[in-house]
């Protein structure tokens, strides 16, 4: 199998999901050009690197910042800069219960 067999797979499966939001993130951009690769080929193997910690365990503390809170950030800042007021008030939601369960719920654990 050749390298650009391999390539055309990977473009085929990353065809399948839906990255463009994910391709216009600029840290994204800037380190696939460092790296010399593609954006959805950086998320691919960001993604195999993950699922690869997870599997051995080590990843279960990496996806949970992420999904609690790094993701959630992101789209504050995000809902911030579009000025709607609803997605204001559905972020400071989150943030009002991840601070609940942080000072008051997770000591009891």
């Amino acid at each position: 199998m050749s390298l650009e067999q391999v390539k055309g797979y990977i473009y085929k499966f990353t065809n399948k999901f839906n990255m463009k939001e994910l391709e216009n993130i600029d840290l994204l951009k800037k380190l696939a050009k460092t790296i010399g690769i593609k954006v959805r080929s950086l998320i691919l193997l960001i993604s195999l690197a993950l699922f690869v910690l997870v599997v051995l365990n080590y990843g279960a503390m990496i996806i949970n910042q992420i999904v609690a809170f790094l993701y959630p950030a992101y789209m504050s800042f995000k809902a911030i800069e579009s000025g709607k007021t609803d997605k204001h008030q559905q972020w400071l939601s989150y943030w009002i219960v991840i601070g609940f369960i942080s000072v008051v719920l997770q000591p009891l654990l």
